[in-house]
């Protein structure tokens, strides 16, 4: 029996990389393989949201993957497919900071794009595919959570405070609030973990020691290796919060001196 091929929807793609498939410059896409990435196949069709536009003018890409290639991490990934086929205008350590800046380290899967083509509007379904829309899922009952469709307990009135500014913040700057959602879920589970909480680090006298201690003791929780990183990830955007930098989900100075995580 034949397998048929698959429309894959759901997934998004920032305006400046649909600029660059569309230009024929990006002529691979790398994705953490995890979730839909992971069941994409050779033939099949995926159909991107482009992220960064004005609400009212929503806008999709769509294209076919001719090719699909497995990788124990990311910089294997960018050493055999290319940087510049990957992210044509980065340097390798900008790349692999942009990688494991959003997604976190972990294996990864990269497609190689064949006839893209922009669609306005919401994704199409291609008139061979059966695939239902899938319907959307409450952001605590998706991937990377600690306990899918649990909502953390709240931490103290100062520490809650603190992350209602962060994720605020992760949305004005171009996150979406799901995603916010989520960030202050994981790190509502750290902070009730940790003997003191999150207030070292929120308070203005927190030390770079015992900040890197902290991240090395979040990486080395089993927790955090089986959700593969989110609890480190969710922790290094609030540090960035906290030291005034750059929340955009792009590479930024901050993300470049990041350990692991994003």
């Amino acid at each position: 029996k034949i397998a048929m091929p698959k429309v894959h929807r759901g997934m998004m793609l920032q305006e400046r990389y649909e600029k660059a498939i569309l230009e024929g410059k990006k002529t691979w896409e790398g994705r953490a393989m995890r979730g839909m990435a992971a069941r994409v196949k050779a033939g099949d069709e995926v159909a991107f949201r482009v992220t960064g536009l004005p609400a009212r003018s929503p806008r999709s890409l769509s294209l076919r993957v001719a090719e699909v290639c497995h990788f124990q991490d990311c910089a294997a990934m960018l050493h055999q497919i290319g940087v510049p086929n990957l992210l044509p205008d980065l340097k390798a350590p900008e790349a692999l900071a942009t990688y494991t800046g959003l997604v976190g380290d972990g294996k990864y899967v990269a497609w190689r794009i064949e006839h893209p083509r922009q669609e306005e509007g919401r994704p199409p379904t291609p008139s061979w595919s059966s695939s239902k829309p899938a319907k959307e899922v409450h952001w605590s009952k998706q991937r990377g959570m600690v306990e899918r469709g649990v909502e953390q307990p709240k931490l103290g009135p100062q520490a809650e405070e603190v992350l209602e500014a962060f994720g605020s913040q992760m949305v004005t700057s171009g996150h979406r609030t799901d995603q916010a959602h989520q960030h202050k879920d994981r790190l509502r589970w750290i902070g009730h973990r940790l003997p003191s909480g999150l207030a070292p680090v929120m308070g203005p006298t927190r030390q770079q020691q015992e900040v890197a201690e902290l991240k090395g003791e979040i990486k080395a929780w089993p927790k955090n290796v089986q959700l593969h990183g989110h609890l480190l990830c969710s922790f290094n955007w609030l540090i960035k919060f906290l030291e005034g930098a750059d929340l955009c989900p792009r590479v930024t100075a901050a993300t470049k001196k990041a350990v692991q995580g994003c």
